[in-house]
């Protein structure tokens, strides 16, 4: 095998694996799981024995590397991500929906805090 020949096997496992971990995290949850075969025919790729070993080879690098993949067995065994962690882009949507000021309504009041008042009371600047 040339080096050329490598590197493209290298590139396929490397487009599978990652092809994996997408749809087990976009599309998988407790009560939608993925089966290897089912996995085998997102990926369009025949249901040899060879094809499964990969695909469960690879189901075990992604939860090596730290994706909390659940296995249950059902008529055959079935994989989802059991637990996901925010992405930055995800914290940042989340974050910025409280920043965002309340639009409901027409004008803002300006608030500062009065320490003659109790606590907790926000004195009102325009009235």
């Amino acid at each position: 095998m040339t080096s050329k020949q490598s590197n493209r096997c290298g590139a396929k496992h490397k487009h599978r694996l990652m092809t994996v971990k997408m749809i087990l995290e976009e599309e998988s949850d407790r009560t939608h799981r993925f089966s290897v075969k089912q996995l085998l025919d997102r990926l369009g790729l025949p249901h040899t024995e060879a094809n499964q070993r990969a695909i469960r080879s690879d189901i075990k690098t992604l939860q090596d590397f730290g994706i909390a993949i659940t296995r249950e067995k059902h008529r055959t065994f079935e994989y989802y991500v059991s637990s996901r962690r925010f992405r930055q882009n995800d914290f940042r949507c989340l974050s910025t929906s409280f920043k965002a000021p309340d639009r409901s309504t027409s004008k803002r009041q300006e608030t500062s805090w009065n320490p003659s008042l109790p606590l907790g009371r926000i004195a009102n600047r325009n009235p």
